[in-house]
């Protein structure tokens, strides 16, 4: 099956570990992250996008990720 590229510009959920105060946990945010894979599924809240796809006999899906359309910034199809 043929799979769109695609380029995901997202907000990621963070976890910073260890101890701080609060004006430095002020400080510290979302990470900002530029995913580019395959377009497995779209849906009203999320995109399903692989790191890869096998090209042998079966064709699986490697890898993917699951990402709610509200931490979306951009997003450009690849050609």
């Amino acid at each position: 099956m043929e799979y769109k590229r695609i380029e995901i510009d997202w907000e990621d959920i963070t976890l910073y570990a260890g101890q701080y105060t609060e004006s430095r946990v002020k400080e510290y945010g979302f990470k900002r992250i530029k995913t580019i894979g395959y377009l497995i599924e779209e849906t009203k809240k999320h995109l399903k996008i692989s790191m890869g796809v096998e090209i042998t006999e079966d064709e699986s899906i490697i890898d993917f990720l699951v990402i709610p359309k509200s931490n979306i910034i951009k997003k450009r199809f690849i050609k």
